[in-house]
């Protein structure tokens, strides 16, 4: 054996060796750029979900407030009989009044991937002379207060939607997405 031989052997090997590092160090970019964009559309999607939740409950709420009769029930301090939305009862319910601020809670679970929380809130301020504002900063909604016009009843209803089912809502990957809506 010759000493070129030698040589040309070792380069070859050195040569082989720099070619796979390129390729391998290629393929693992491209995997980590695939996992990414994996992992964005999952975001996407969950987040999707859970904005059509919080969607749906706050066209729930619009329609249960605007149904005859409920108005004058729930400033009555009542609450509406078999509310349900999407034809589906609430598996968790809250009334709370204080004055003329009237607040009812529902839970919906919304499907097996899709959870609802919406609060309505009510301000009765037909009899009042001026305009009417409540404190809500220790209920955990979007807003820390809400403004009635005198004579009018004002509505505001919040709506937290999931991408999980309510009993699972506490998970890690678990997406709220929130809409409030006033009138």
């Amino acid at each position: 054996m010759t000493s070129r031989n030698l040589t040309q052997d070792g380069f070859a090997l050195l040569l082989t060796l720099i070619v796979i590092s390129v390729v391998l160090a290629v393929g693992l970019s491209l995997l980590h750029i695939t996992m990414k964009q994996l992992t964005l559309s999952n975001v996407a999607r969950d987040s999707e979900i859970a904005i059509h939740a919080a969607r749906s409950g706050i066209e729930c709420m619009q329609y249960q407030r605007q149904q005859p009769g409920n108005l004058s029930l729930l400033l009555d301090g009542g609450t509406p009989l078999g509310l349900k939305c999407f034809n589906r009862s609430a598996t968790e319910s809250e009334a709370y009044r204080d004055g003329n601020l009237y607040n009812y809670r529902y839970t919906y679970n919304l499907g097996a991937d899709m959870c609802v929380e919406t609060s309505l809130y009510l301000i009765d301020a037909q009899s009042e002379t001026s305009d009417v504002t409540k404190d809500i900063s220790t209920r955990n909604e979007g807003l820390l207060e809400l403004t009635c016009t005198e004579g009018a009843v004002c509505t505001t209803i919040f709506s937290r939607g999931y991408n999980r089912r309510c009993d699972d809502r506490d998970s890690f990957l678990t997406v709220q997405r929130e809409l409030t809506i006033q009138f």
